[in-house]
């Protein structure tokens, strides 16, 4: 089903159409992926992702930086569940957004995991902004908390109210040679309204 997401075309559940701003497949290994200069001419904005961490765990975490705005100012409420159990939990008061978890060095050999991340209202200068993430890994029924389906949403509240310009992902477990695996994709769409 993620694999469908990410290839998606056309036009959202909104009416609005997707448009391509930016491309990245990762060369050789790095822990950092920026999307700069985003344009302010959409409503909203999706970033689609197939990653792999080669952290020395089953999986990794990366985390979500707008405007290089590293304030303790980013919340969100997590979810997950994998057909038997759930977990949810709180996270307020960070210095960046968690992202979603996805496949590491001890998963099963050429695992990515997918993600797809709304970003709503980028521009306005009115409010917080608001991210909607959905995803999952799977470890080929091998445990070590993969094999799940991740629900996450989130809000950026700036000191003044900004339009995001800027998106970074950085992976967490660098202490671990955490890095995103070459091969690993992201795109960032706008959204018209």
């Amino acid at each position: 089903m993620i694999l469908g997401i990410l290839a998606s075309s056309g036009t959202a559940g909104g009416g609005g159409s997707y448009e391509s701003i930016q491309t990245v497949t990762v060369p050789t290994a790095t822990s950092t992926i920026s999307f700069t200069s985003i344009p302010g001419t959409y409503k909203h904005l999706q970033l689609r992702m197939l990653g792999r961490s080669d952290a020395t765990d089953t999986e990794d975490y990366y985390k979500i930086v707008f405007n290089s705005d590293t304030s303790a100012v980013y919340s969100g409420h997590f979810y997950k569940g994998n057909g038997t159990t759930t977990q949810t939990s709180y996270l307020n008061g960070f210095a960046f957004m968690y992202g979603l978890s996805f496949s590491a060095a001890s998963n099963t050999a050429g695992n990515y995991s997918g993600a797809v991340i709304d970003i709503h209202d980028y521009t306005s200068t009115s409010r917080a902004k608001t991210v909607r993430m959905f995803g999952g890994e799977d470890n080929a029924g091998t445990g070590g908390g993969a094999d799940d389906v991740r629900y996450m949403t989130g809000a950026w509240f700036p000191a003044t109210n900004v339009a995001i310009t800027s998106i970074t992902l950085t992976v967490i477990r660098t202490a671990q040679g955490g890095n995103f695996k070459e091969k690993s994709h992201f795109a960032l769409y706008g959204i018209k309204g």
